[in-house]
């Protein structure tokens, strides 16, 4: 009979019972913290037991040493401490069956994708909008000097102060081009800005996505701190569950169970990674919304100072 885990009192009890108990296959990794800090950590995942077609896991963590006369950074049994996740999350310890895997054909109609969908449409016409405004600041710029008094300013040479006003209005042009470059071009925006962004809307994006985890998250992920460091756990589980199933030892009834355990944490990573990856997408369209609103107040007003300069900078005698 598999022991209760329901309550988080009873974790750590479990799990060092566990940790006594022979595994079919473990995995060590050193990889990310996970929690977006910089940090490293060694994870270590043993498949315990296949019982009653319920295949059981423990999960422990270490963290990472610095190197100073030690032939091997790697920890020793002693170090590693049952894991039971960051925040309020929990990780599973029993990873077959499961009833949460979703098929294939459904990811276009979840939340997150939706959401992604219109953020994309959305980014596009952003910097369509951009590209039409530094199409309008060129016509007229070409206007303005087209009509303006060269040939007056060839034979008697601009006074002091025209200089001084076309150098601002050129300068100013200069700064409303690099704004409005600097929404077409990409800026790449990382899982850990996300996690990291205290303020802006990086943020504000990132309080939306915890705070309506229901909507937004797999099942049973809390935080996008839970969601990373569930595809690394997952990751090295999936690895695990292939050690065991190669084992000689293994019986026929319980290499099916482990097939369909691996099956199982094939589309769960997936559906990890792929809430992942447009979680980094709708940021990025929150970036450059941030990006599209300075551009168009600033270089606006830059375009509109820049204009008065030239022309009064045309106006001033020679």
């Amino acid at each position: 009979m598999q022991p209760a885990v329901d309550m988080t009192s009873n974790w750590a009890s479990v799990l060092n019972s566990d940790l006594a108990r022979p595994a079919l296959h473990e995995l060590i990794l050193k990889s990310t913290s996970g929690d977006g800090s910089e940090e490293q950590a060694w994870w270590r995942v043993r498949i315990l037991m296949i019982h009653d077609g319920i295949v059981t896991r423990a999960i422990l963590r270490a963290p990472a040493r610095t190197i100073q006369n030690q032939t091997s950074d790697l920890p020793g049994d002693g170090e590693y401490m049952p894991w039971k996740g960051d925040g309020a999350w929990t990780p599973e310890r029993d990873i077959w069956p499961i009833w949460h895997q979703r098929p294939d054909k459904d990811k276009n109609s979840a939340p997150l994708a939706i959401v992604n969908q219109h953020c994309r449409r959305n980014g596009e016409r952003l910097r369509e909008s951009a590209k039409w405004m530094a199409t309008v600041i060129g016509v007229a710029l070409a206007a303005l000097v087209g009509t303006s008094p060269l040939s007056d300013m060839r034979t008697s040479g601009p006074s002091a102060w025209a200089i001084v006003l076309g150098a601002v209005g050129l300068a100013l042009i200069g700064l409303a081009l690099f704004l409005i470059l600097w929404v077409i071009r990409p800026q790449p925006v990382s899982y850990r800005d996300i996690q990291m962004a205290k303020r802006g809307p990086l943020a504000k994006w990132r309080r939306m996505v915890e705070t309506e985890q229901d909507l937004y998250l797999p099942c049973g992920v809390n935080c996008l701190t839970t969601l990373r460091q569930t595809m690394i756990v997952d990751e090295l589980t999936l690895n695990a569950l292939a050690g065991a199933f190669n084992r000689s030892d293994v019986s026929p009834s319980d290499k099916e169970v482990l097939k369909s355990a691996i099956d199982g944490r094939v589309a769960r990573l997936s559906e990890f990674r792929r809430a992942a990856s447009e979680v980094v997408a709708i940021a990025d369209y929150y970036e450059l919304h941030r990006r599209s609103s300075i551009a168009t107040y600033l270089g606006g007003l830059c375009a509109i100072l820049a204009t008065a300069a030239i022309v009064a900078a045309f106006l001033l005698p020679y």
